[in-house]
Parts: structure tokens; sequence; C-alpha cells
């Protein structure tokens, strides 16, 4: 028999390592899930709110769902949504459908009439379903799910929509002389600008600009909804404390903020190594990791939109792909964009980044 628990991080945190172990699916740490999956979430300040659920049988944690409310990115976009994420589940249709279905009544009692994901809380975090591209180990903050998960949702109803692609490049291919137009070189020789490379100082200043560069960069974005410096540092928190100086930086044109690339070293083969778990293990691997680990990530680009088209992201890129070498990091992966981003597109066409994964979100009438 199938029970159906409410908000007990334990059976959530389990779930993937008893339905994915044969997969590449990485997980967060137990206390970084617990840290989001929790009220403090400075997400939830301003009117949103979530439950989630763990799927049961005989003592063993078979699927688990999230399900959100963002009243802000509602009003924004004219939407009544509700968001589900960590849909993680073993192939069974049994458990997907009384997850789905819980998601849902509690949904439906806060009046809204579609449910939409995977959405790991915002669209400024892990979203989307894979459809593709399942023999491919991700990168931090890249989504990973089995190919039964797109079956499950559809076989329930759900459509596909929103189609998205992560990317890798090899960085020993990447050639600099890409980065020499006129209108870059122009940009290295002027006086106003200036780029910060980001190291284990200035944290707090570099979120501030980071977040206005963000928020200003991606404003037209589809789904897209401001964030607060306070969410921004949320957010990133765990992320800059694997900061490898130069890989994240900051470009300003007369002392403001204007563009950012965040990039850290890639997580993800540590933490499936010890399977998201702290231990004696860790601590050595981790030391292994700083000095041995090749891949590297890019979280995100943004740059502000009245510079849009002068260069100034692909001068941030030589920076960072100049750095990169000269650390000899191997490869590089770049988190999800949607297709309809052309211009982002065209950016992965510069460094020769190929398509890694495919994915789709997944909605559903209730």
């Amino acid at each position: 028999m199938i029970t159906i628990l409410e908000k007990d991080i334990d059976s959530f945190f389990e779930v993937p390592f008893n339905v994915y172990e044969k997969t590449h699916f990485v997980s967060l740490f137990k206390d970084d899930i617990k840290r989001f999956l929790h009220p403090d979430n400075p997400l939830f300040k301003n009117g949103g709110s979530f439950n989630y659920y763990t799927a049961v049988e005989n003592g063993k944690a078979l699927g688990r769902i999230v399900v959100i409310v963002h009243p802000d990115s509602n009003k924004r976009h004219g939407l009544n949504w509700a968001y589900i994420g960590y849909f993680d589940c073993a192939d069974r249709m049994d458990v997907a459908e009384m997850l789905v279905d819980r998601a849902a009544i509690w949904a439906k009692e806060r009046g809204h009439d579609e449910i939409v994901g995977n959405v790991n809380f915002t669209f400024m975090q892990q979203i989307g379903v894979m459809v593709s591209g399942f023999e491919n180990f991700p990168y931090s903050d890249q989504v990973y799910s089995p190919p039964h998960i797109q079956k499950l949702l559809t076989n329930l109803g759900f459509e596909a929509f929103f189609p998205m692609v992560t990317s890798e490049a090899d960085i020993e291919k990447i050639d600099l002389k890409e980065f020499e137009k006129e209108k870059i070189r122009a940009i290295d020789n002027d006086p106003d600008y200036e780029f910060k490379e980001v190291g284990y100082f200035g944290i707090k200043k570099f979120m501030a600009d980071g977040c206005q560069v963000l928020n200003e960069g991606f404003d037209k974005n589809p789904y897209f909804t401001p964030i607060t410096v306070e969410e921004f540092e949320f957010q990133a928190k765990d992320l800059m404390l694997v900061i490898d100086p130069g890989l994240t930086i900051l470009a300003y044109h007369k002392g403001r903020p204007i563009g950012v690339i965040i990039c850290i070293p890639d997580l993800n083969p540590l933490l499936h190594s010890v399977k998201s778990k702290m231990g004696l293990s860790f601590f050595f691997k981790f030391l292994w990791f700083k000095f041995f680990n090749k891949r590297a990530v890019i979280i995100f680009y943004s740059v502000s939109p009245d510079f849009h088209g002068r260069g100034v992201n692909q001068a941030i890129l030589k920076r960072v792909v100049t750095n990169l070498k000269k650390k000899s990091y191997k490869t590089l992966g770049i988190t999800w964009i949607a297709d309809v981003n052309k211009s982002s597109l065209r950016q992965m066409e510069i460094i020769g980044a190929k398509a890694l994964h495919h994915l789709s979100l997944f909605r559903k009438k209730i």
C-alpha cells in the first residue's frame, strides 16, 4: 500500500537514491534541500507558499513532489499557475498519479487552474524535464531526469512546451581569436569599462551588483520575475563557497554594473561520488576535487539592455575563457537556455558549445 507523507524531509531526500540508482542523477545535500524547503526561504516572504510530499511503500520512498505558488510571477505574466518541482519517481504510474493528484488538489484549493513543472521554485533555478541526452552526465545546476519521467507526465495528461537546451564546450578547442572582433577590442581599450574578477573577498558587493544586472538583463525573458538581493544571496550562497577566483566576472561602465558571468567549478562529480552525503570520504574527495577537477559550469550570464549588441558579453566571456585555459579546465557546461533565446544560443556558437541535454516544461489543466 502506498502512503503519502507530507513535509517529511528524510524520505523526500532518499527518493532519487532509491529509484535512480543507475542513472546520472545528482542530488543536493540534504541540508540544502531542507534550507530551500523552509518558510524562511525569502521567496515566500511576499505571499508565496509551498508544500511537498513523498510516496512511500513498505517503508521505501518511491516518489516525491513539491507544489509551489509564486504570486509575483503569476501577476507579472497574467497566469494562474502553480509550479511542481523536484518531481522524481519510480517508473510506476500509480506512484506518479498519487503524487501529481495530491499536488493538484493543493493547488486547486488555492484557486489555481494549471500546474507546470519541473520548476524547482523559480525560473532562475533548475527547471525542466529532460527529453533527450540521457547518456550525458549533468553539470551543477543542470536538471537530470531519466526517460520515464517525461513518459509518466505525458500519460498523466501533461503537455510539453517551452523547449530548452543545456550545452557543453571543449575549452581547449575554444579559439580566443573569436574574441578579437573590432567592438571587443574597442571595449578592451576603453577606460570607461572595467572588469572585476570575483574572488574570496567582496562577495557582498558582487551579490548586489550581480542581482542588479540579472534583473536588468533578464527583464524581457519569458516567465522571468525580478528577484531581490536577499533571494539572490539565498540561491547563490552555496555556489559561492566553491568559487574559483577569475571564473566569475562583472563588467562595469563608468562604475555602473552592466554585465556578469557566473562561472564555478562543477561540483556534480564530487556529489555523485559521495551520494550527496557528508562523511569522512567527502573531505578526502573534496581535497582531490579542489586540485584535480577539470570541469566548470556557467550558471548564467546577463548584460543590461542598453549595452546589448556592443560586445559586452563576449568581452566578459573572453576573460572567463582565458582564465579557464590558464587554470587547465577541460570542459565547460552551460545551464539551460530556452530555444526562443536566439541571442544566447549564438553566444554558445562562438565557443563551439554542443547540445548536452534537451528539456521541456510540462503543463496540465486541473
